[in-house]
C-alpha cells in the first residue's frame, strides 16, 4: 500500500506540471534498495489511470536503479553491490547519497 500513496503523488504532480495536457509516458527510477515493488506500482498507477482521463493514453515504465552510497572516511561515491552498505575501498560503513532517492520522475511526455 506504500506504493499506491507515493504513485498517487507522483500523478498529482506530473498532472500539475502538465497543466491541462494529456500524459503519454512517465519513466520513474526505483533506487534497488527502498523496498518498492515496480510491479505494485504499475498495478497501482494502471488504478488511478482508470480514474484521471488525462492519463487514459499513458505509459508508465520503472526502471530499477543501483543505490548510490558515500563513504565519509575514503571520500568515495560508489554503487551498493550484493546489497552490501559497506565500503569497497576500506570496508567501513557508507551512507546513502543525498542525491539517491527510493523513487523519482526521470521524464515525462505530454500530448502537444
Amino acid at each position: 500500500m506504500h506504493e499506491y500513496h507515493l504513485i498517487e503523488k507522483i500523478i498529482r504532480d506530473v498532472l500539475t506540471q502538465g497543466k491541462e495536457k494529456e500524459v503519454l509516458e512517465i519513466i520513474l527510477s526505483v533506487s534497488d534498495s527502498s523496498g518498492l515493488d515496480p510491479d505494485a506500482i504499475k498495478l497501482y498507477f494502471d488504478e488511478i489511470r482508470e480514474k484521471e482521463s488525462r492519463l487514459k493514453d499513458a505509459k508508465l515504465s520503472v526502471r530499477l536503479v543501483a543505490t548510490k552510497l558515500y563513504c565519509p572516511k575514503c571520500d568515495l561515491d560508489f554503487e551498493r553491490v550484493n546489497k552490501s552498505f559497506f565500503c569497497p575501498k576500506c570496508a567501513g560503513g557508507a551512507l546513502r547519497c543525498a542525491v539517491n532517492r527510493q523513487i523519482h520522475i526521470e521524464k515525462v511526455a505530454f500530448k502537444s
